[in-house]
């Protein structure tokens, strides 16, 4: 080898050295940044205050479990806190409870989150808030019933305001079978109308279709998925289900009024004045119907005076809490019917004339 070439292999061999040596330190430098910067976060977390608090379930609906419990966090520090609901509650969201103001959540509607306590503050309270999920609270027909007229509506009361987008036979189902056959049940869904929601979105009617009636001595099973929600999004715990059984007659009987058939009332429950006065156009309606072969479901309504006329639908009740429609003062007549679940309407009609007057009368000339 000559000494030339000896000389420039010497030299890359010092090169290389010197190169590995830099990068070395720089990764060097970097590393003590890192970990200076570690340890100063290691430091301000051992310094911070730390603070006794709670996280619990809202005591007056105490719809599931919390997770941490009674706990000691440290401010400024994120901390995990976990709701479960209880299978008939749904989750609602978190709340900081005592006015303190030192609570923030990441994401306040998650079951999972973390929260930061942002100051010290005595009584800090973390709490985890549910509802009820909505349920049926009645059927028309109910459970088991027997001899159900075959011309019979199939009414669904909700215990809360549902989604009327939700609440369709593409969640509802309705098959029927002959009493005491082994045969499969078939649908008879197409018997009937699409679902219809009264006022308030409680209450759903399934009516059946013109000329359509249920087959007499038949087992009929609805079923509701509990994928039907309410106004809030939240599902149902389970699916309902009832039967009942069809009998052999239909209801071809209107509603009749009682005695003292039809008033109305101040909106607290007084009389009205003189010519049938009221100073509010909120009024109490107190009809008085009987069905012999089934119920009263509706009171039909029509408010009218010599240049408007209006129509409403409510369900039939003793009071039935009412705004007129006519926002004027003046006359206007208001005259009823009463229907029963399977379309019959009174043959006669029940009506009074009230006088909206919201004007004080003139002080007296002396």
């Amino acid at each position: 080898m000559t000494d030339t070439t000896f000389g420039r292999n010497t030299g890359l061999v010092v090169l290389s050295i010197l190169s590995i040596l830099v990068f070395a330190s720089c990764q060097d430098f970097f590393g003590t940044d890192d970990l200076k910067q570690a340890i100063k976060d290691e430091v301000d977390i051992a310094n911070a205050p730390e603070v006794s608090l709670e996280v619990r379930v809202d005591p007056a609906i105490p719809g599931g479990t919390t997770s941490p419990g009674l706990t000691t966090q440290k401010v400024g520090i994120p901390f995990p806190v976990a709701a479960t609901a209880f299978t008939e509650y749904a989750f609602i969201g978190w709340t900081e409870i005592g006015g303190n103001s030192a609570v923030e959540f990441a994401d306040a509607p998650a079951a999972s989150t973390t929260a930061t306590i942002t100051k010290s503050a005595a009584g800090i309270v973390i709490q985890a808030n549910f509802t009820r999920r909505p349920e049926v609270e009645s059927t028309d027909p109910g459970d088991n019933q027997l001899n159900v007229l075959k011309n019979k509506k199939i009414m669904i009361n909700f215990d809360k305001p549902m989604d009327p987008a939700t609440v369709t036979f593409g969640n509802i189902s309705l098959t029927s079978k002959p009493y005491g056959s082994e045969d499969p049940a078939v649908s008879i869904i197409e018997k009937y109308e699409d679902p219809v929601p009264s006022t308030g979105n409680l209450l759903f009617t399934l009516n059946l279709r013109s000329g359509e009636f249920l087959d007499e001595n038949h087992l009929v099973n609805l079923r509701i998925s509990k994928n039907v929600t309410d106004m809030d999004g939240h599902t149902m715990a389970w699916d309902f289900k009832i039967n009942f059984r069809v009998g052999t007659s239909t209801d071809t009987n209107p509603p009749y009024w009682d005695l003292n058939p039809f008033t109305i009332v101040r909106n607290d429950g007084t009389p009205l004045g003189l010519n049938n006065s009221v100073n509010s156009n909120q009024v109490v309606l107190r009809p008085r119907a009987l069905d012999a072969d089934d119920m009263v479901l509706y009171l039909n309504i029509t408010e009218k005076d010599a240049d408007e006329e209006y129509t409403h639908k409510a369900l039939y009740q003793s009071s039935i809490p009412y705004t007129l429609a006519i926002n004027q003062d003046g006359n206007r007549t208001i005259e009823v019917t009463a229907e029963d679940p399977s379309g019959n309407v009174s043959t006669t009609s029940q009506s009074l004339t009230v006088l909206y007057d919201t004007v004080a009368p003139s002080p007296p000339l002396f």
